[in-house]
């Protein structure tokens, strides 16, 4: 038997297995890691989210207790406020059904703000909660990461009460187009798969 043949094979089957754990690592690290705020002017905040009134539409995609996925009819709110640290409130009235089935899941209501920090210069950050009967089932907290001329990106933790999870460093994304206005929020698990999305689209009235 050639020893040194088999010692070869043994040590590049190592050698693989090795890399292949550091390759998991580096993706769960990326994906555990906080972003830093990004610098947010008060007038690009309100460009894209624009105050006024926007009816929407929207889709959760399947949990464990939603294996079809759930979708939304959506009432919502914006409100501005350029002198106080709380730059902007909103409120959200949602009535969710099955997707599959149209039966009614639930009604809710969705409200929060963006909202300015002492000595925290132009960095924006966010948090919002979700009641049903007035009981707080869902909530939300984080920051900016990136902003543009018509797009939002938010690093967030978050619970949902159709979900069994709760979820750090998740992407929410507000998008202006037009009258329209995008929210999507993804939800990756540890190793950068989906684990939850959810996509609505608003008209401004």
């Amino acid at each position: 038997m050639n020893i040194g043949k088999y010692l070869n094979k043994y040590m590049s089957s190592i050698a693989l297995i090795l890399l292949i754990i550091i390759f998991i690592l580096l993706i769960i690290l990326f994906n555990t890691i906080d972003a830093e705020p990004a610098q947010v002017e008060l007038k690009d905040l309100y460009n894209i989210l624009a105050p006024g009134k926007y009816k929407g539409t929207g889709t959760f995609s399947k949990t464990e207790d939603h294996p079809y996925g759930l979708s939304t009819e959506l009432e919502l709110y914006i409100e501005e406020h350029p002198h106080f640290n709380d730059a902007l409130t909103f409120e959200c009235k949602v009535l969710c059904t099955d997707k599959k089935t149209g039966e009614l899941v639930y009604n809710a209501n969705r409200e929060g703000k963006f909202f300015y920090k002492p000595k925290h210069g132009n960095e924006l950050f966010f948090i919002a909660k979700t009641t049903i009967d007035k009981h707080v089932v869902s909530s939300q907290y984080g920051h900016v990461i990136k902003a543009t001329n018509d797009s939002l990106v938010l690093d967030i933790n978050c619970a949902w009460h159709i979900h069994h999870k709760n979820f750090k460093n998740s992407r929410k994304i507000f998008t202006r187009n037009g009258d329209k206005l995008y929210h999507d929020i993804h939800h990756n698990n540890m190793f950068g798969i989906s684990d939850l999305s959810i996509n609505e689209e608003y008209t401004h009235e």
